[in-house]
């Protein structure tokens, strides 16, 4: 008895979806309909793995088309350039330490014998004579995120962090040595002024 009255509930289901309610069909199966929305999607899929310019980037997610193939692109195919250094190696002329770390979009800053620039994450490069702010170790830490700003005397660099605080380093007379007035740099400075041997 069971079993018959789910048949008549089964029934009655496909009838009202088949004729519908006053004659309109609540669901037509019309495979063919369909078939232009797969052509579509099929297309597009295939336009997205396609790659014109051989650089390594779908032409779907390309933003710079005609890029040389083979090159080096970052992720949206666009020319990743790279910094290049050269002359005296122990003025920053050499970059061999840091060259991988140095991108396209940086600002780089300088002392008379060293360079600094920081990353999208924040955190600090330097490179060159040591005693003029080309090594940073000493305040690495400090430098490892945050950096918004690097300013620089003739020897040494000053680094403004999103808090407000300044991280100094390189020769001491020129402003690398900061410790005199760190209580007034933990915070709330905006911007900071060099001359050849001072910050302010």
């Amino acid at each position: 008895m069971r079993n018959k009255a789910l048949a008549i509930v089964i029934l009655f289901l496909v009838s009202i979806l088949s004729t519908g309610i006053n004659g309109t069909p609540i669901v037509e199966s019309n495979p063919n309909e369909f078939e232009p929305l797969i052509d579509e999607h099929e297309s597009y899929s295939a336009q997205a793995r396609a790659d014109a310019d051989g650089d390594g980037v779908n032409d779907g997610d390309d933003l710079c088309s005609g890029t040389t193939a083979g090159g080096a692109v970052d992720a949206d195919g666009c020319i990743l350039y790279r910094v290049v250094t050269w002359g005296a190696s122990t003025h920053g002329g050499d970059n061999s330490s840091v060259g991988s770390d140095l991108k396209s979009g940086m600002k780089i800053f300088s002392t008379s014998s060293a360079f600094a620039t920081w990353k999208s994450d924040g955190s600090v490069i330097t490179w060159g004579h040591a005693s003029y702010g080309g090594d940073s170790s000493s305040v690495s830490s400090d430098l490892s995120s945050d950096v918004t700003d690097i300013v620089s005397t003739e020897t040494a660099f000053a680094a403004v962090k999103s808090d407000g605080s300044v991280v100094t380093w390189g020769a001491s007379l020129a402003g690398g040595d900061s410790s005199s007035v760190s209580s007034d740099l933990s915070s709330g400075v905006v911007e900071i002024f060099s001359n050849p041997g001072a910050f302010a």
